[in-house]
């Protein structure tokens, strides 16, 4: 019986693997962010619902809301004293990774303090990265 080259094998399977991920992202992926009159096809690919769009990005529609309105200058400031809390504590200004903080905070206040169920631009554009 032949021995199998299990690193030529390797190599095929993660060659197979990138085309089809390539081939995917060209099909599926790269017309919902390249044509604005598909982002609603983006959308539906996620599963995003009640959404406002800014430029290309979503929103979360309870930003237009007079209660959200009402209290978001207040809750951004609640968030402002903690993250200059955390920066007094680390010793350093921003770093890598503390938007998602910020916007877990601010989504925990405006849940506990005022009842509003925010969604951040994280969730609303979960093929985007943000750092």
């Amino acid at each position: 019986m032949k021995k199998i080259d299990e690193t030529r094998v390797t190599i095929y399977v993660l060659l197979g693997l990138s085309i089809i991920g390539w081939a995917a992202w060209i099909v599926y992926l790269k017309p919902w962010r390249e044509d604005p009159d598909s982002l609603e096809a983006y959308a539906r690919g996620y599963g995003i619902v009640n959404y406002g769009i800014q430029g290309s990005k979503f929103y979360d529609l309870v930003e237009d809301t007079p209660a959200y309105k009402a209290c978001v200058k207040e809750v951004d400031a609640l968030v402002q004293e903690e993250m200059d809390r955390k920066k007094k504590r680390r010793g350093t200004d921003f770093a890598m990774g503390d938007c998602h903080f910020v916007e877990r905070l601010k989504k925990q206040i405006l849940k506990d303090k005022y009842g509003i169920d925010w969604r951040g631009f994280t969730e609303m554009n979960p093929g985007t990265c943000y750092d």
